[in-house]
């Protein structure tokens, strides 16, 4: 779903470069907000059945958009749906990358020039999801 809503550009950023997906990770992990994403993405994926008879990953870009779009506009999914989406677009336009990844983040696209912190080494070990994952 991060890289249906910010798709990588010619200069090659986008969601899934910087790791929004991870970033939504541990911003749930062990709090309530984890049940409503886990929610929005069984929506998601209950929708392109419905829309399209098959899974959301294996979608085009346009028919993922119109998922997307069909899911916000519906009372009954539109604030878990709504939910994930900020929450990928935070990580996305903050200035988050994943710890391995070294390319151009949003900030560079846009040409912020202000102070950030993404040049400072950070110890990422309290993200318990990347403890999970063997750091990755």
């Amino acid at each position: 779903m991060a890289e249906a809503l910010i798709p990588s550009i010619p200069s090659g950023v986008g969601a899934k470069e910087v790791g929004s997906a991870n970033y939504v990770d541990s911003r749930i992990y062990g709090t309530p907000l984890r049940d409503e994403v886990i929610e929005a993405l069984i929506e998601v994926e209950g929708a392109s059945g419905e829309l399209f008879g098959r899974g959301f990953c294996s979608l085009e870009q346009s028919q993922r958009e119109d998922v997307l779009y069909t899911l916000l506009r519906r009372k009954s999914t539109f604030k878990n749906v709504f939910l994930l989406r900020a929450l990928i677009l935070e990580g996305f336009y903050s200035d988050y990358r994943d710890p391995w990844y070294q390319g151009r983040t949003a900030w560079d696209e846009v040409g912020f020039g202000g102070k950030r912190i993404d040049g400072v080494k950070k110890d990422w070990s309290f993200l318990k999801i990347y403890q999970e994952c063997g750091g990755r």
